[in-house]
C-alpha cells in the first residue's frame, strides 16, 4: 500500500513538471493589430501586391520603348 502511494505521489510530481521540448511563446495582440495583420497577409492583399509590382515593371518597359536607343550594324567583308 505504501509503495502504491509513493508511486502515485511520484507520478503526480513528474506529471506536474513542464517537460516540453519547445518553450511556449505566446504573443498577445490587440484587435486592431489582428485586423492589420489580416489586411497585410490575406491572399487578396498578396495578390494585389504582386499585381502592383507586375504593373510597375510593365509600365517601366513601356516607357523604355520610347527612350532613344543606339543600334550599330556592320557587314563583315
Amino acid at each position: 500500500m505504501k509503495k502504491e502511494a509513493l508511486y502515485i505521489v511520484i507520478a503526480l510530481i513528474i506529471g506536474s513538471l513542464n517537460l516540453s521540448a519547445q518553450p511556449t511563446l505566446t504573443e498577445e495582440l490587440t484587435f486592431d493589430e489582428v485586423v492589420q495583420l489580416a489586411r497585410e497577409q490575406s491572399p487578396d492583399a498578396i495578390m494585389a501586391k504582386h499585381r502592383f509590382r507586375a504593373s510597375y515593371w510593365e509600365f517601366r518597359t513601356y516607357k523604355a520603348d520610347y527612350l532613344p536607343n543606339l543600334s550599330l550594324s556592320t557587314t563583315f567583308p
